[in-house]
């Protein structure tokens, strides 16, 4: 059999006939569920498969990229067809927008028209190659593979136990499963290459599903309520208005993205979050496993991508960073294309710029994060470099695509979007270069200098935790300088290690810069890149690193312990352990993070269908997400020790069980979404609300309306 996951490689005859039956399957299936006959789990693999993972094979193709591995080849088809279908997108909102015809039959239409296309380009460039790889089937009988094999389905189900009975066992099973398959395959000798990047894929999804999948509806992670109603909209309206000023509307990750999942797959947008977007955040430490494999080996390669999936950012926040994430996904992918020799000059200019592109309009803040390390990493590359013809080269071609990329960047958020996107943006470069700081953040560098007696022993213990694995990356740093001329790693990454470094350390002494991204987001960020020097600086304690990177027994120990230990933290086993409740996917019912039950759910729905959009709806800081999901409005009750009440007239008020047992859930209105509490609700208050007209009552939530005297504000556009 040959090889699923190197299409690119089948002959051209082979290649044509999975294509056209993938889109004949997917058609009958529309005609299906056209006459009410719906198959739940087939409809979404096959768009999923269709829209993210063909157009980026028959691309590959056209371009005769071949023989570049199973893992590597896959990793490109995902990135190159994410690119393609946001700009799809983009190219059918021109179109058709106008004319509100953006709908998910135009998109499945757009998506089929698009693929058909790049399978008659592959046919005109590349149809006679046909040397396919055959399917080792040998490998799914190593009983480790078969282990990683259910990770993802344990995860499920652990989740899913969760849910229904609120006993987290499982949860705690299967870190324990991920800690000890980490510690095996790193320590033994014997493990084959092919199991670490298998591992890899397996052990982040099932980390991302054991988070997403937790609690029956959409948690808030980060801005995902935001995500969610920016994308909503578009299928709503039929159309993408780039000139609304929300900087969730202002990325093609989003706003072209999220719908055309939503067409392809069936799924509603909710799902498309919670469980079509995760299926994507495999691709990043997969992408980092590539990355550097071949500089420092499998293995080491391996710890890499781990540290990356057990960071806690990865399978928790950036569940509400699905634009981050996506750009992150096209970043390593132009870091693997420039680190490898898989193209041609002409083909690798075009996947950079086209990825290029796809980055600059997934998310503002990691181009200007990133932008500016690559561009001091080029004045020290110019710097540092040695003095040689492809020296020269190099840093010319690394400069002209950060440029291109400067301004594809520019041109879009000042001027293709409406100028408020880019005066958004412009506030918040000012208020970092001004000083003003992000409250809410914990700036574990500086901690124990500067707040001794005002943090927990936890927080002290995370804080020495982070100065050792800094200190780690450091040595790994200084293993690197020393043998900088190992082409292995060369002064291209030297440069942007050290400047990646420099800037973890400036933004602990500076911490305005968590204005424009928060500290847990800025070292995700920076492991990407340095993922490898930890695991290089604790090896060279027990090896020197003038005489190779070597891997003792000792040391793969060493390393195992450190990947189990940073697994450990930042899943939350070790704070249960200590008796620190921290991890919401482990106490959903602990934990204050903004979820909602049915009652809470069936409420929004109501308000979304029967209400609309047309008047305002405050609910608690908690029930303000869902009412943003919903409806795109986020009016939380706002309060200290007191509520501020508002008595406009023609207002709903949206009130959970909370408000109905007499307490009420306030944002601090100095602290935008970082500072809610709880207090209770006074008998004026009481009377105020409780007076007021109810116009939808369950057990668990009611919708008040207010038509008193008082005037409603204008709404924001």
């Amino acid at each position: 059999m040959d090889d699923p996951l190197q299409m690119n490689d089948w002959s051209f005859r082979k290649l044509a006939i999975c294509v056209v039956s993938a889109l004949l399957l997917f058609i009958l299936l529309l005609f299906l569920e056209f006459h009410g006959l719906v198959f739940p789990a087939i409809r979404p693999l096959l768009g999923l498969f269709i829209l993210l993972v063909l157009p980026g094979m028959l691309l590959l193709r056209s371009l005769r990229a071949h023989a570049l591995g199973s893992v590597k080849t896959l990793f490109y088809a995902v990135a190159i067809s994410a690119a393609l279908a946001m700009l799809l997108g983009f190219v059918l909102n021109l179109l058709l927008g106008p004319a509100e015809m953006l709908t998910q039959t135009a998109m499945i239409a757009g998506t089929i028209m698009m693929v058909l296309g790049l399978m008659a380009t592959a046919w005109l460039r590349d149809r006679d190659y046909g040397r396919p790889d055959r399917l080792a089937t040998g490998r799914f009988l190593d009983p480790k593979v078969l282990v990683l094999i259910f990770l993802p389905l344990l995860a499920v189900i652990s989740a899913y136990v969760l849910n229904a009975t609120g006993n987290n066992i499982l949860q705690f099973v299967l870190i324990g499963v991920i800690a000890a398959l980490t510690g095996l395959l790193f320590i033994s000798k014997r493990s084959p290459p092919y199991v670490f990047p298998f591992a890899i894929a397996s052990m982040a999804l099932a980390m991302v599903l054991h988070s997403s999948l937790v609690s029956e509806h959409l948690v808030e992670w980060a801005d995902v309520s935001f995500e969610m109603w920016s994308a909503q909209r578009v299928l709503t309206n039929g159309f993408w208005t780039p000139s609304i000023p929300e900087l969730t509307n202002s990325v093609l990750s989003i706003t072209m993205l999220a719908p055309m999942l939503s067409s392809l797959t069936g799924l509603n947008m909710e799902w498309v979050f919670k469980l079509a977007y995760p299926l994507l955040f495999p691709m990043l430490p997969l992408g980092v496993f590539l990355l550097f494999r071949h500089k420092v080996g499998e293995r080491t390669a391996f710890g890499a991508a781990f540290l990356i999936l057990a960071s806690s950012i990865f399978f928790t926040e950036m569940l509400g960073l699905n634009r981050q994430m996506v750009a992150e996904l096209f970043f390593l992918a132009m870091l693997v294309i420039v680190n490898g020799q898989d193209f041609s000059p002409r083909a690798q200019a075009g996947l950079l710029v086209l990825l290029g592109v796809a980055m600059a309009t997934s998310h503002y803040g990691l181009v200007l994060v990133l932008g500016a390390i690559a561009l001091v990493a080029l004045v020290l590359y110019l710097i540092i470099r040695p003095k040689t013809g492809r020296g020269r080269y190099s840093m010319k071609a690394a400069g002209g695509l950060v440029a291109v990329m400067a301004a594809i960047a520019f041109v879009w958020y000042f001027f293709v979007l409406d100028s408020a996107i880019g005066q958004i943006i412009q506030e918040l470069v000012q208020r970092v270069l001004e000083g003003q700081s992000a409250s809410g953040q914990n700036n574990y560098l500086m901690m124990p200098f500067t707040h001794i007696g005002a943090w927990s022993v936890a927080d002290l213990a995370l804080a020495i935790g982070y100065y050792l694995f800094f200190m780690l990356i450091i040595i790994g740093l200084v293993c690197v300088i020393v043998r900088r001329r190992d082409q292995r790693f060369g002064y291209g990454y030297l440069s942007l290690a050290i400047v990646a470094v420099a800037a973890l350390v400036a933004a602990a002494l500076s911490p305005n810069v968590y204005t424009l991204i928060s500290e847990g987001r800025l070292f995700h960020v920076s492991l990407l890149l340095l993922a490898p020097l930890p695991v290089l600086g604790l090896m060279v304690l027990f090896h020197r690193p003038w005489n190779g990177f070597g891997q003792p027994r000792a040391a793969r120990v060493a390393v195992a312990a450190l990947l189990v230990g940073f697994l450990f933290v930042n899943s939350g086993v070790a704070g249960a352990i200590g008796g620190s409740v921290q991890a919401f996917e482990l106490y959903p019912d602990e934990v204050d993070r903004a979820h909602f039950n049915a009652y809470e759910h069936t409420a929004s729905k109501f308000m979304a269908s029967a209400v609309g959009h047309e008047r305002m709806v405050t609910a608690n800081a908690d029930m303000a997400y869902l009412m943003q999901m919903q409806l795109g409005f986020y009016f939380p009750f706002k309060g200290t020790s007191t509520l501020i009440r508002d008595d406009y007239v023609w207002t709903h008020y949206f009130m959970s069980e909370t408000e109905m047992l007499g307490q009420v859930v306030v944002e601090d209105p100095s602290v935008y979404r970082t500072n809610k509490h709880i207090i209770d609700l006074s008998a004026d208050d009481r009377a105020f609300y409780y007076g007021m007209s109810k116009v939808y009552a369950s057990p668990g939530a009611a919708v008040l309306f207010n038509d008193d005297v008082m005037p409603r504000p204008p709404l924001a556009p």
